[in-house]
């Protein structure tokens, strides 16, 4: 998959989500080898299947004991991390669904001077202990390089996974990492076959065909319509989600950054150049690293005027819950007319997607060190 360090990639991972979920609920017809959906047919799992759930799991310490081997076999010590993966086929309800909108937003203000929502990332942050971390503490600061470098690849080896694009709209710089990445990290997520950027491109025109016919079908008009009128109701006009989302980034955004006097989501070494970041990574500890990136937002408030930032937060929350009240009374309808729309396409274009699919199989692997 891509990894994005640009805001924006917030909020169209916030847009996409509805069709990531959707396509992985499956449909009742068999309309081709290899699955009931797209993702299926393409070898990914049903993401909506408390099974697939514990299976990510499953992998994720596959990828962890691959790590560990890799790193010893250079000459480090490490141990798996083991996440919790918290209650596995637990149900989300609309109430919960409320209750995140509602703590969360969209994902622009309420991670600024807000105690509640820092006490919570604390609170997640205090019950994760890394085991290697005891370790690493006691590595000098050339050896802690060369674990990191073992374990994420260095800087020319990660370049191979980089891709710098332009915002043609804003015009800001921001870098993509595609697939795995480098080092043994990247080696032990192709070697459990968790590195699916390539399966994820391939099948991406079919989901944007699939998608404008679900757009352009009356059933799934009509429930925008009435979306829209449930938004008119609580107080907002907005034609469709994607419309929130976009006021989100584009005007919400921007009036933070007049609020906080800077940009919120700015590199906080911008004003380094290369070689005093180089410097700096190279002559601080760990944790004095650490220390310096979490206080940036500690900078960032320094000239911002408080008062207004309470008032986008609250703003930005009712329009949130708003958003996903309505939201939830027509997920019944989207979901039904996506299943229907994908089952009948699959069925259409069963020669096109396993010529993709068998495509797919016969290309080469990623870079990779080994």
């Amino acid at each position: 998959m891509i990894v994005s360090s640009h805001p924006r990639a917030l909020t169209l991972i916030a847009t996409a989500a509805l069709a990531l979920l959707l396509s992985g609920c499956g449909s009742q017809d068999e309309a081709a080898a290899g699955g009931d959906t797209l993702y299926e047919k393409f070898g990914l799992p049903d993401y909506s299947d408390p099974d697939t759930q514990a299976g990510f799991a499953e992998e994720e310490r596959g990828v962890e004991e691959a790590i560990a081997e890799c790193m010893i076999d250079q000459g480090f010590e490490y141990k798996p991390v083991i996440y919790d993966s918290g209650d596995q086929g637990a149900t989300y309800s609309e109430e919960d669904a409320v209750e995140s909108a509602r703590r969360y937003g969209l994902g622009v203000s309420l991670q600024f001077n807000n105690p509640d929502y820092d006490a919570e990332v604390q609170a997640s942050s205090d019950e994760f202990v890394d085991p290697n971390q005891e370790y690493i503490e006691t590595l000098s600061e050339a050896e802690m390089q060369a674990f990191y470098e073992a374990m994420d690849g260095t800087p020319e080896e990660q370049a191979q996974y980089e891709t710098t694009e332009v915002d043609p709209e804003s015009g800001e710089t921001y870098t993509t990492i595609e697939g795995a990445g480098a080092g043994c990290r990247g080696d032990a997520q192709r070697s459990v076959g968790s590195d699916d950027q390539a399966v994820y491109e391939a099948l991406e025109p079919f989901q944007t065909e699939i998608s404008e016919r679900v757009d352009a079908d009356p059933r799934f008009t009509e429930a925008k319509k009435e979306w829209s009128a449930c938004m008119s109701d609580k107080g907002y006009e907005y034609e469709n989600e994607e419309a929130v989302y976009e006021y989100a980034e584009g005007p919400m955004t921007e009036q933070l950054t007049e609020i906080l006097g800077a940009d919120p989501y700015g590199d906080p070494m911008a004003d380094m150049s290369p070689e005093e970041q180089e410097a700096f990574f190279a002559d601080k500890s760990e944790t004095e690293i650490q220390e310096f990136f979490d206080s940036h937002q500690d900078r960032v408030l320094e000239g911002a005027d408080l008062e207004a930032l309470s008032a986008l937060q609250e703003e930005e929350r009712n329009l949130a819950v708003a958003t996903t009240e309505c939201s939830q009374s027509n997920f019944s309808v989207y979901e039904e007319v996506y299943k229907e729309i994908e089952a009948a396409y699959l069925a259409e274009n069963a020669d096109r997607i396993s010529q993709a699919v068998a495509e797919l199989e016969q290309a080469e692997p990623s870079p990779s060190r080994s």
